[in-house]
């Protein structure tokens, strides 16, 4: 969804994420100290 700027308001400028910005924001979120099971299960 974010490199795709699918669900973007029409207020909202679009942002360029790539896919690999995507992937390494989720390994950071994974290997965060306070990320809880949860959110480490939907990552």
């Amino acid at each position: 969804m974010l490199v795709n700027n699918i669900g973007m308001l029409d207020v909202e400028d679009p942002i360029t994420i790539t896919e690999s910005d995507a992937v390494d924001m989720i390994e950071i979120a994974l290997k965060h100290h306070t990320s809880d099971l949860t959110t480490k299960i939907w990552l």
